[in-house]
């Protein structure tokens, strides 16, 4: 039973819920596809939100408003229309890589077992493997893929690249008070143990400023997943099959960036992320707290001012 025999039965015809069955049984089901567009989601936002405030930008600075009122309104956007999709691009990244990963693993395992005898069960030969896999940490997880899929190690690029991905995810949802010392110097603690707080090269820690996060932090997590996919499914040879149709057939749709509108190209993303990273956000950085507290000064001013009758 194959897909096309599936879609000719009716769902009335009494055949139907067993051709159902028959053609589901030894297949996967996985949250990474749903994560990949949740991710791809989470992008198109980010670049339609950034190009609008890139817009709000323009006619601040076409109107000669003052520097510290479109730090505020900029950061106050950002906020709420921006900081949401951002994070939740690099979060969701790294959730869907850890999903591939076993994922593949499994499929791989279990590759020359026929769809038959996977619908009879995990063997405890492959609950034992797995059990190993579960237990590394998840760069181990990449590496040892790399290593059984394609008998080479992990490029260096990616491997610092999903270090610091990974870091920053844990560092988000195992967060640390940091605690600031004397000479502002920052400390943190984690399983009973001190360390002095250093910045990542890739990924900022959220405190840091009013916009950590742009587009460039977005895409860097996107790419680095396109890239684990490319190497460990789209392009391996023999090709990994994931035994689901939706996966297989279209392999090149599984990585995030192929799925985009054509209106939001890779090469548009690259170029909202250079205007915002080296001509918004650059110059708002610029504006003084000198410049800002004198314009918070004046609005407490307009707040206190009554008429009079």
């Amino acid at each position: 039973m194959d897909l096309d025999d599936l879609e000719r039965l009716s769902p009335d015809d009494h055949h139907y819920e067993n051709a159902i069955r028959q053609y589901l049984e030894g297949t996967y089901q996985s949250n990474w596809y749903f994560l990949v567009c949740a991710i791809r989601s989470n992008l198109i936002h980010a670049a339609i939100n950034t190009q609008k405030l890139i817009n709000v930008y323009e006619r601040a600075k076409s109107r000669n408003q003052r520097q510290a009122e479109t730090w505020f309104i900029i950061n106050f956007d950002y906020s709420l229309f921006l900081s949401g999709p951002l994070l939740g691009t690099i979060l969701f990244t790294g959730a869907a890589l850890e999903a591939f990963l076993r994922m593949c693993m499994r499929a791989f395992w279990e590759q020359n077992t026929s769809q038959q005898r996977r619908g009879k069960g995990t063997s405890n030969d492959l609950l034992i493997k797995l059990a190993d896999f579960d237990k590394k940490e998840a760069f181990k997880k990449l590496d040892h893929a790399y290593k059984t899929l394609l008998k080479k190690e992990v490029p260096t690029e990616y491997s610092v690249s999903f270090k610091e991905l990974m870091a920053f995810r844990n560092n988000c949802f195992h967060s640390d008070p940091i605690l600031i010392k004397s000479g502002l110097f920052r400390q943190k603690t984690r399983g009973g143990h001190i360390a002095d707080v250093t910045s990542s090269n890739h990924y900022p820690y959220l405190w840091e400023s009013n916009r950590p996060l742009s587009i460039t932090h977005s895409l860097r997590a996107v790419r680095l997943h396109d890239a684990i996919v490319s190497d460990l499914f789209v392009r391996r040879s023999p090709r990994l099959k994931m035994h689901s149709d939706l996966h297989d057939e279209n392999p090149v749709g599984n990585l995030i960036e192929t799925g985009l509108p054509k209106n939001i190209s890779p090469k548009d993303l690259d170029l909202l992320a250079d205007v915002w990273d080296n001509t918004v956000d650059k110059q708002l950085q610029e504006v003084t707290s000198e410049e800002i507290n004198e314009f918070g000064n004046d609005l407490k001013r307009k707040a206190t001012l009554h008429s009079v009758r």
